[in-house]
């Protein structure tokens, strides 16, 4: 199935389509006070999403890519046309990722397996994007942690293999023999033996 660009601000009256000073400025003010730091193709790529959104529609990775392509702007998107990939654009994965980073910004982007975007319309939609996107992975972290641990756990797997008895007397003298002498006067109340002051 092919998709069709729709450019939004052609179907705006020209008085109503903002200027690119305007869109700086804006991009400027949003930096200033509310400490969202994000680049131009970042703005233009969350402006292009949220647009889309609320007329009533996702954003296509090619749409993303076609806003802002790399012939014409220096960090501009590169679409991979390689049909091994399932990913047409990581470039745009990436931004998404730090435009949802943002604590500032007042929408979350979210996306199907389709890599259609866009902006998160309720709390129940934006939990179902996390759970399928981060819940899953972490978990799935936390498992390989968790049996690492175990198998750490098991027998002889923290004890010390020494091969003479001269590692074992430098080991010990290293880390423990010093300890034991500091809690053993610690327990005497910083006492000395009687004997050793005479």
């Amino acid at each position: 199935m092919e998709f069709e660009q729709v450019n939004i601000f052609d179907e705006m009256e020209d008085e109503l389509k903002p200027t690119e000073e305007e869109l700086e400025r804006n991009r400027r003010v949003q930096r200033e006070l509310y400490g969202i730091h994000l680049n131009t193709r970042q703005w233009r790529t969350y402006e292009l999403i949220k647009r889309n959104t609320l007329a009533g529609r996702t954003t296509t990775q090619r749409e993303i890519v076609d806003n802002y392509p790399a012939p014409f702007y220096r960090d501009g998107y590169v679409w991979n046309d390689d049909p091994r990939t399932h990913d047409h654009c990581s470039t745009i994965w990436h931004d998404l990722d730090k435009i949802n980073g943002q604590d500032n910004m007042p929408k979350a982007i979210i996306w199907d397996e389709d890599y259609n975007y866009k902006i998160a319309e309720d709390r129940d939609e934006a939990d179902a994007f996390c759970k399928r996107m981060y819940w899953s992975k972490a978990m799935a972290k936390l498992w390989r942690y968790g049996n690492i641990m175990r198998k750490v756990n098991r027998d002889g797997q923290t004890r010390i293999m020494f091969t003479d008895e001269t590692e074992a007397r430098d080991y010990w003298q290293t880390f423990f023999h010093n300890h034991l002498d500091d809690l053993v006067n610690q327990s005497l109340g910083g006492k000395e033996d009687e004997g050793d002051s005479q």
